[in-house]
C-alpha cells in the first residue's frame, strides 16, 4: 500500500477510522505485475469490512512514478 511510503496497519487504522466518522470509502488497488497475487486477499479483507476496491491499471503519469510498460497488468497477462 502506498508504495511503501506508510505501514499497512496505519494506512488500515486510518480507513476504519474513515469509516467510524461516517465518511464513504473507497479504496483503490493499482495491479502491476509485482502485486497480482494481493488481488484476491485485497477484495476479500475490503468485501469483509463492508468497503467498496477498485482496482486499476498502473500508468505513465510522466517521470514521477518510474513507470515501466512491462509492469503493466493487462488483459493478455490475467489470462
Amino acid at each position: 500500500m502506498n508504495g511503501g511510503k506508510a505501514k499497512s496497519e496505519e494506512i488500515v487504522r486510518g480507513i476504519e477510522e474513515a469509516v467510524a466518522q461516517g465518511l464513504a470509502v473507497k479504496v483503490n488497488m493499482v495491479v502491476k505485475g509485482i502485486n497480482e497475487s494481493e488481488i484476491l486477499p485485497m477484495a476479500r479483507f475490503f468485501e469483509e469490512k463492508g468497503m467498496t476496491i477498485r482496482f486499476i491499471e498502473y500508468m505513465d503519469v510522466g517521470t514521477l512514478n518510474g513507470w515501466k510498460m512491462d509492469e503493466v497488468w493487462d488483459e493478455q497477462r490475467s489470462s
